[in-house]
């Protein structure tokens, strides 16, 4: 690793001085100046807001600027991913606030055991099974990672999750590592998105790594794939991923894939890898009905201490049908609005934040 990123203080410091020369100093001081690093390894990091409020608001607006800036300082194409702290404390959010007692809680920085480790492999701490809400579409899907995430490899392998963004592939992605991880803190998990992988085997090549490379990919338990269709006409990492996959899968370990569309519509992959992807269990998500909807506002919204009024959820609900994490994000637009102007949010004022 370049002397840049060598540690998360020595990478952020020097990303920081690049930001402050393309970000507005007042936006920076507002926005800016409370995120660290958290995770940090050669390809890419988690940079982590003081909230989830402040990881939308930087992500709609800064998010591709950050990345820009980021390759800029280690060379080469470099992910970044945007967390809210998984530390929330209470808010005094006056959205009929409930008083709710001030519970301890665990910080990051003190995470133990599968928590700590499902960090290090940018697992996101809050996608678990258990905040995660089935409806009818996402029955299947939800069934299929329970099940891998308790008995691997054994009738559903590989496992290819498809659906629209926002949905909550991801999330039922890390909630496998995270089930896994507890069930026994020993296990070998490699969870990277695709463009990672790819990144990553290029880097390899040029770097004459590909030794190391393949040790990573292939001698886990567990490989995650996320947005798997990044394979599509790239012909050569195809041939890497198709000899990847064969070994884990003779090796009688779990693979997990996801995509934006079913298998047999993604363009320009090799027809030996289609039939591969749909071996195991194929299993869509579908957006989540009005019902549904209501309940993932509903436990947002608790699990943001805070209590919205009916109307408002609903309106939410009822806007936002098609994305997941959209409704999610207007909701943390809500409270945040609330926190920061300590003012009480109705109806038309939620209208107002969405249009804007």
């Amino acid at each position: 690793m370049s002397s840049p990123v060598s540690t998360p203080d020595t990478f952020w410091s020097s990303l920081r001085e690049q930001l402050l020369e393309v970000i507005p100093a007042d936006t920076f001081r507002v926005w800016f100046d409370n995120m660290r690093v958290g995770h940090l390894d050669e390809d890419g990091c988690e940079l982590i807001t003081p909230n989830e409020f402040s990881a939308i608001w930087i992500r709609d607006n800064y998010l591709d600027v950050i990345r820009q800036e980021a390759d800029r300082l280690v060379g080469h194409p470099f992910t970044v991913e945007l967390l809210g702290d998984i530390v929330e404390g209470n808010h005094d959010l006056d959205i009929n606030n409930r008083n709710k007692s001030k519970a301890t809680k665990t910080s990051s920085s003190r995470l133990t055991g599968p928590a700590l480790k499902g960090r290090s492999l940018g697992i996101n701490p809050k996608n678990t099974f258990s905040n995660f809400i089935v409806g009818g579409g996402s029955e299947l899907a939800h069934a299929a990672c329970v099940a891998v995430s308790n008995a691997p490899a054994h009738a559903y392998n590989p496992l290819f999750i498809y659906g629209e963004t926002g949905l909550g592939k991801t999330h039922l992605m890390h909630a496998v590592a995270h089930q896994a991880l507890n069930r026994n803190q020993a296990c070998r998990i490699t969870y990277v998105s695709c463009e990672k992988f790819t990144n990553e085997f290029i880097r390899a090549i040029q770097e004459n790594t590909l030794t190391k490379f393949r040790s990573r990919y292939r001698s886990v338990d567990y490989l995650l794939i996320d947005d798997i269709q990044f394979l599509a006409g790239k012909e050569r990492i195809q041939e890497e991923f198709f000899h990847t996959f064969n070994e884990i899968y003779e090796a009688q370990r779990q693979i997990l894939l996801t995509s934006d569309r079913p298998a047999g519509e993604i363009d320009k992959i090799e027809s030996r890898l289609l039939s591969r992807f749909q071996w195991g269990l194929v299993a869509d998500i579908q957006a989540p009905d009005l019902e549904t909807r209501v309940a993932i506002l509903s436990k947002k919204a608790d699990a943001m201490g805070i209590s919205v009024e009916p109307e408002i959820i609903e309106f939410l609900a009822k806007n936002i049908s098609r994305n997941v994490r959209r409704m999610e994000g207007a909701l943390t637009r809500v409270a945040g609005y609330v926190g920061l102007t300590r003012k009480k949010a109705d109806l038309e004022t939620v209208q107002r934040l969405l249009r804007d």
